[in-house]
Formats: C-alpha cells, sequence, structure tokens
C-alpha cells in the first residue's frame, strides 16, 4: 500500500475531480486516514465531518480521529477542538473532548461531555466515548489487575471496527504493570484489526517489537520492526507528553 504521506496529494486531487457522493465518501475516508497518520487533527477532523454531513449513518465510523496517546494537540488542533467541544454536533463534541482530555484549561469539559455522550442516545459513540474516559488512566501505571480484567472483558465485546484505539489502551496499561508479552499481544490485536488510525498502526508494531523484545522474543521483535518500517517508512513518534 502507498505510504500515507505520499498518498495524500493523490488523493486531493482525485477527491477535486470527482463529484458521485458515495465515491466522495470513500476518499474522504483515506484524506482523513492520511491527515491522521500525520497528527494533522484538525484536518482529519473536518474531513470525517465532511462525510458524516454527506452521511449520518456513516459505515466509516473507524477512521473518527481521536487520540489515544498523552502527547498535546498542536495549536491549530486544540483551536479546532475548541470550537468541536461547543458544537451541536455530539461527533464533533466526541472529537473535541478527545484532543482537549488532558489539557488543563479544559479537561473538566471534556470529561463531563465523554460522560455526557458515554451515556447518551447514539449507540455508536457510546463506546468510543467511555473509551477515551479510561485514556488518563491507562497511561497512569495506577490501574489494578481487576480494573484491567474489567476492560478486557469490555473490549471483547466491541465490534471489531471501534478494537483499535480500546486495544492500545489496554496494551499500555498492560506494559506500565511489566506485563510485556501481554501487553505484545494486544497491540499485535490491533494491527490485524487494520485500524482507522495508521500512525496508531505503525505506532503498535514499534511497541509491540519492543515488549516482546523485553519478553525475550527476539526474531518476533524484529519481524514486527521490520514491517513497521516496510509500511510505513514516515512514521515518526509524538513528542513526548510534559511532565
Amino acid at each position: 500500500a502507498q505510504d500515507p504521506v505520499q498518498a495524500a496529494a493523490d488523493l486531493e486531487r482525485a477527491l477535486s475531480e470527482e463529484s458521485r457522493p458515495w465515491v466522495r465518501r470513500e476518499i474522504l475516508s483515506d484524506l482523513v486516514r492520511c491527515a491522521t497518520f500525520q497528527r494533522q487533527f484538525a484536518v482529519a477532523g473536518s474531513r470525517y465531518l465532511a462525510i458524516e454531513t454527506s452521511d449520518p449513518d456513516t459505515p466509516h465510523l473507524a477512521v473518527i480521529p481521536l487520540r489515544w496517546t498523552t502527547a498535546p494537540p498542536t495549536r491549530d488542533d486544540r483551536a479546532a477542538a475548541v470550537k468541536w467541544l461547543r458544537s451541536k454536533s455530539a461527533t464533533a463534541n466526541l472529537m473535541g473532548a478527545s484532543q482537549l482530555l488532558l489539557d488543563p484549561e479544559f479537561s473538566s469539559e471534556a470529561e463531563a461531555t465523554l460522560r455526557r455522550i458515554g451515556r447518551g442516545d447514539s449507540l455508536r459513540l457510546q463506546p468510543l466515548a467511555q473509551w477515551q474516559s479510561r485514556r488518563a488512566e491507562a497511561f497512569s501505571g495506577r490501574p489494578r489487575l481487576s480494573d484491567l480484567q474489567y476492560w478486557q472483558r469490555s473490549f471483547d465485546q466491541l465490534p471489531v471496527h471501534l478494537q483499535a484505539g480500546p486495544a492500545y489502551l489496554v496494551a499500555e496499561a498492560l506494559d506500565r504493570r511489566a506485563e510485556s508479552a501481554l501487553a505484545a499481544s494486544y497491540w499485535l490485536r490491533l494491527v490485524t484489526s487494520e485500524a482507522g488510525d495508521l500512525w496508531l498502526l505503525a505506532d503498535s508494531l514499534e511497541r509491540g517489537a519492543e515488549a516482546l523484545r523485553t519478553a525475550g522474543q527476539t526474531s518476533e521483535a524484529a519481524a514486527l520492526r521490520d514491517e513497521r518500517q516496510r509500511r510505513f517508512p514516515n512514521w515518526v513518534r509524538e513528542p513526548a507528553a510534559p511532565a
């Protein structure tokens, strides 16, 4: 498959030449993937909202650009997220809350928004909001084993097309408990799910390789690293979250 960074220009050109709504939605979904891979969430979010405006029941929910790491948003992404958080669209609210969940100025509002959506009427958005609410805890290193067992049961009940981000959180929480082999299994589940977030997929290949190496499975780790380099040569790590 073409690298997302290289594919974006070709997709933009195809979109400008296409008039059929269903084809435009397909192209837009690929453009969301490309923008998310480059961590351009403002661009990705506007593209995704265009898909949903054209088809409110879009089958492209898996590409909705949510943040599953602790890296802070860029200035442009933060500005877009503030607007989304105050929008009348529940989807925009979810995307905005995802970007601002760990922002000191907006975290309380983002948490309340995720609770509202997680208990709301949208069965499509409910599980994503519920899992987004677990993000800070997953990276804290504090989830108890009983909590993680509940997370794993909850994960198994998710539709496959929504499992990528939650798999990343479960893997992260397990890795911080030094459960390297089990963490690797969840990063690999994300890889086999063919996640809508291609950056997350590439990162999971890298993180899975690191976890397997820690667990002593060096040949498997090398194979994952090689796959990441082959499929995503332009992938770069996100900047670390501020301490």
